[in-house]
């Protein structure tokens, strides 16, 4: 069980190593253009929403946390 943990949490680790390749820009869309449309389309959301948990067990002490963030258009 704990050589399975050790994998796991080897190949989490390894995996968040590996590199993106940058967007290169091209001379159509400068980069000011990008952003007015990413603007654009961030200013039609109106509501979302975040939920999340982790946990933290050692030897001598365990912790957990959770998260749930909730936005909608009706409440400000």
């Amino acid at each position: 069980m704990r050589w399975a943990l050790m994998v796991a949490t080897a190949a989490l680790l390894s995996g968040g190593c590996a590199s993106v390749p940058l967007k290169t820009q091209s001379s159509a869309e400068p980069a000011e253009a990008l952003w007015q449309t990413h603007r654009r389309a961030v200013a039609d959301v109106v509501s979302w929403n975040l939920t999340g948990r982790i946990a933290l067990r050692t030897a001598d002490m365990a912790a957990s946390a959770s998260l749930r963030w909730i936005r909608s258009e009706d409440r400000d």
